[in-house]
């Protein structure tokens, strides 16, 4: 027990580190020898958040570290994430499609009957005319105040601390192109919410389209809360794509096609949520 608590304790203590290392790397300072941490672990922690498995701090040269897949674009009553093309290396190093191209949520609606609205934008490609699209929404940021594993079937979890208290489902109908959205709770397996919504004009062989749900229903400060986007060709297959700010999203895609084969295996693939700010 007194193990576990001292690597708790070296985790904190990690972590309060790589916050205000990030802070002077932001302002152009250096910060103070006591407060550096390697770079890739600073990242790591304020990406995932505390998970109980800290990375030795190293220092990588900045070539090496690769690209956040996703980039976030903030605005005063919206966020937008949207799929850096960079993500990846060269582009005959990418065998996996890009198909999630942008996600944003916006604060939408009147005064006192304000909605959360989430617009979704994705590569109209060959095999998703039955398509499924997950979101998955931290609220509170909480250790342990959700649910960590995914969707059945998705072989994918969060952290603890990015654990979700809501999942909205959009399934796509083949011929209409509408989309069947249900919003779940986690403590439930009755949706308490569904709509249907209709694909927006196409541009450039992109499918975009809005789900409006109640604030009062969701809660008060969507724009501080965490999310995770992903995508299967239909009910059933793997996890085809995703939005979430890792830097290696091809080696994570080719560990979900190695999971497929594999029906009775546990998630294991740990998908970090975006956020506005850092975790």
């Amino acid at each position: 027990a007194r193990g576990a608590l001292a690597a708790r304790q070296k985790e904190k203590e990690l972590y309060f580190k790589a916050t205000l290392s990030n802070v002077h790397r932001h302002l152009n300072i250096t910060a103070p020898e006591i407060f550096k941490v390697g770079r890739k672990t600073s990242e790591t922690l304020l990406t995932q958040g505390t998970t109980g498995a800290v990375e030795a701090p190293t220092e990588e040269p900045e070539e090496n570290i690769g690209h956040l897949a996703v980039l976030a674009t903030v605005n005063s009553n919206s966020i937008t994430w949207t799929q850096n093309a960079k993500d990846s290396g060269p582009d005959e190093n990418k065998k996996y499609r890009s198909i999630l191209k942008q996600f944003t949520v916006k604060i939408g609606g009147k005064p006192f009957d304000e909605t959360v609205n989430f617009n979704f934008t994705m590569q109209d490609a060959p095999g998703f005319e039955s398509s499924v699209v997950d979101l998955y929404i931290d609220i509170n940021h909480r250790e342990a105040a959700g649910k960590t594993a995914l969707l059945p079937g998705r072989m994918a979890s969060v952290s603890s601390l990015n654990a979700w208290e809501y999942a909205l489902t959009c399934q796509r109908t083949p011929g209409t192109g509408e989309w069947d959205c249900k919003l779940y709770r986690s403590s439930s397996v009755k949706p308490v919410f569904q709509t249907a919504a209709r694909p927006q004009s196409a541009k450039s062989k992109s499918i975009s389209w809005e789900v409006k749900i109640s604030k009062n229903l969701l809660g008060k400060e969507p724009l501080r809360w965490g999310y995770l986007t992903c995508i299967m060709e239909s009910e059933g297959k793997p996890i085809a794509d995703f939005l979430s700010p890792v830097r290696n999203r091809q080696k994570v895609l080719a560990e979900f096609e190695n999971l497929s084969g594999s029906p009775q295996a546990s998630p294991s693939v740990v998908l970090p949520l975006m956020r506005a700010e850092p975790n």
